[in-house]
């Protein structure tokens, strides 16, 4: 009974919901008969209290699915955290702060048992998060980092992830000083050159309109001035004018940010294709741009995809063919990128690459239209579930 009931849990599309997402009512009877049948004899059995746990989860009957999952997260503390998240979803403050604290217990002491456990250590900045710990679960990922050295390690990763999580809580705050929630995106990126949450989170930030948006430009100038993060302040600063469409202003807080910080890839990036798209374009400066980036930075996709686009202008196929390729593993759904290699293959004469790219791009044009007809006001969502502070 229990392995029949776990079966129809794992595939509810063939057992318990129809094609149109709605319960099958001989389905759910079906469940609900193989798990009373299966509790007479086995109440204590961890597996049948999960089976009813995600069976009541299913139904939204969340009060009794947290019942069977407190019986199980007294001899499985790991799911303590899951049981937080599950009283945060019901509202219940009182509860899901105890588990919070509990699962904090538990991975805390894990980690410090196991200090080169990476599986484990990646688990606890979550939790110190959500107790608002914030300088803890980045200085638990910092220590990770420096223990960690293959070329897979997740840290970069996390810590980018982590980073940005920490700006959207310490926005959530007047009282934080304007560069203090800035230095986390700017780890972000350290950690994670292309990291795009901090990057759209720059591009948010610079965005705001009128009054709003003058007293970030005018923050950003006294940051500069000050010394506090210049490169930073610049990057910020032409992005802005980027948006406001001068061109020129945009430039040279790029260039000032890239002469100052030329470890940020994502700003020589910037830089590089705005020399390429302004009128004239400058492709002699953009491509020797773009050209230090990769070669700092040669396995970032969206950097070989920019270099590749500027060879591409400059009529340069074959080390536009190079980069694209190269990136193109990494951006498959890119649209101009098939449409460049459409060209590139064309160029070269080899009329039915060029006609498979053409295809791609063509499927790919069709899909973001319907995309757009059907959500035209795609919104992104920045930060991190707040969980309640408990008393």
């Amino acid at each position: 009974h229990v392995h029949q009931a776990r079966l129809m849990l794992s595939t509810p599309q063939e057992y318990l919901v129809d094609d149109e997402g709605a319960l099958k009512s001989e389905g759910v009877k079906a469940l609900e008969h193989h798990l009373l049948a299966a509790e007479k004899g086995l109440k204590n059995s961890i597996e049948l209290q999960m089976a009813f746990f995600y069976y009541y989860l299913g139904m939204n009957q969340f009060r009794e699915a947290a019942e069977y999952l407190e019986k199980v997260a007294t001899t499985r503390p790991h799911l303590r955290y899951e049981l937080t998240n599950l009283y945060f979803r019901m509202g219940d403050r009182k509860n899901a702060t105890r588990n919070l604290n509990l699962a904090s217990d538990y991975y805390e002491r894990m980690v410090r048992d196991n200090p080169d456990n990476h599986e484990l250590r990646s688990r606890c900045p979550t939790i110190r998060l959500n107790k608002r710990d914030l300088q803890g679960c980045i200085q638990m990922l910092e220590y990770g980092h420096s223990r960690e050295k293959s070329e897979d390690s997740p840290y970069p990763q996390l810590l980018a992830q982590t980073h940005v999580a920490v700006y959207d809580v310490l926005s959530r705050d007047v009282n934080v000083p304007l560069e203090q929630r800035l230095a986390h995106l700017r780890a972000a990126l350290s950690y994670v050159t292309d990291y795009q949450p901090a990057l759209v989170r720059i591009i948010q930030f610079v965005a705001q309109p009128g009054e709003a948006g003058r007293e970030v430009e005018s923050y950003l100038q006294k940051m500069i001035a000050e010394g506090r993060m210049p490169a930073t302040g610049h990057f910020a600063l032409g992005t802005k004018a980027w948006q406001d469409k001068d061109i020129e202003k945009a430039l040279w807080h790029l260039e000032r940010a890239f002469e100052l910080d030329p470890g940020l890839g994502h700003i020589g990036n910037n830089l590089a294709w705005i020399l390429a798209e302004k009128d004239p374009p400058d492709l002699d400066r953009a491509i020797q741009i773009i050209g230090s980036v990769v070669s700092k930075f040669p396995n970032v996709p969206t950097f070989r995809d920019t270099k590749g686009q500027i060879h591409v202008k400059r009529g340069e196929w074959e080390q536009g063919l190079k980069d694209l390729e190269a990136a193109l593993p990494f951006m498959k759904d890119n649209l101009e990128l098939h449409k460049s290699l459409a060209m590139i293959y064309e160029q070269l004469g080899k009329p039915e690459l060029a006609s498979e790219h053409d295809r791609i791009a063509n499927d790919l044009a069709t899909a973001k239209k319907i995309k757009e007809q059907s959500n035209p006001a795609f919104k992104f969502q920045p930060g991190i579930p707040e969980l309640p502070n408990g008393e």
